[in-house]
């Protein structure tokens, strides 16, 4: 495949999966679920947490080194990986003081025990990170989605630019992804329901008609 095609194709995956599914997604937690200081349902850990899940998967693929699942702490090295070629430098001298435990406090709590561990997760501080009185570090919810959204566009720009062949790694590393995934795919032949699917969880219609799932129209290099 040319590195044209390459460009191309990474930047319909940029369209349809990150700014259309996980900035859409963000976008409406943002603007329909707007804070509400002293009450339930504000949403701080679903935005942090989703925030989260796609700096870890965006790692993977943009990684100048590739990280394997099997690899210790690979969680931490994508997410890490993604901050330092794609946030801007004024949100990462805020999470710098913290950087060893960031992703282990807020990830891996958020994910694995609910709750940040030993933190708190908010929202519409202005601040990214901060230590309270008591030595509690306090993520910013909306604040970690303004990082991501500003680290976007330079993502779109350095697949644009193919910098250090970024959109080939994108394209190479997402595919070899769905065909690693093939192995959870149900060995039912057939499957009938009644139930709506929204197919914002579904690969792009195209690819639907491909032996490769993918969320972008797919070609023959």
């Amino acid at each position: 495949m040319r590195a044209m095609d390459y460009v191309t194709h990474a930047l319909q995956f940029f369209d349809d999966v990150v700014s259309g599914w996980m900035i859409g997604d963000l976008d409406n937690l943002e603007t329909k679920i707007p804070h509400v200081s002293s009450t339930n349902g504000n949403c701080n850990f679903p935005i942090a947490l989703y925030v989260f899940s796609c700096l870890e998967f965006l790692g993977y693929l943009t990684s100048p080194t590739l990280i394997e699942s099997k690899n210790p702490g690979f969680t931490a090295a994508r997410i890490n990986a993604y901050m330092d070629m794609f946030f801007d430098p004024g949100y990462l001298s805020q999470i710098a003081p913290h950087r060893t435990k960031f992703v282990t406090i807020f990830r891996n709590g958020l994910a694995h025990e609910y709750f940040a561990k030993g933190a708190g997760v908010s929202r519409n501080t202005g601040i990214l990170l901060r230590v309270d009185f008591t030595g509690i570090i306090i993520l910013d919810a909306d604040e970690m989605y303004k990082a991501f959204k500003k680290s976007v566009e330079k993502l779109k720009k350095d697949i644009t630019d193919n910098k250090d062949n970024l959109a080939e790694r994108i394209i190479t590393r997402y595919s070899q992804m769905q065909v690693d995934n093939e192995k959870y795919k149900s060995s039912t032949t057939t499957y009938t329901s009644s139930v709506s699917t929204s197919m914002a969880s579904l690969p792009h219609p195209d690819a639907l008609k491909s032996a490769t799932t993918l969320p972008y129209k797919k070609q023959n290099p």
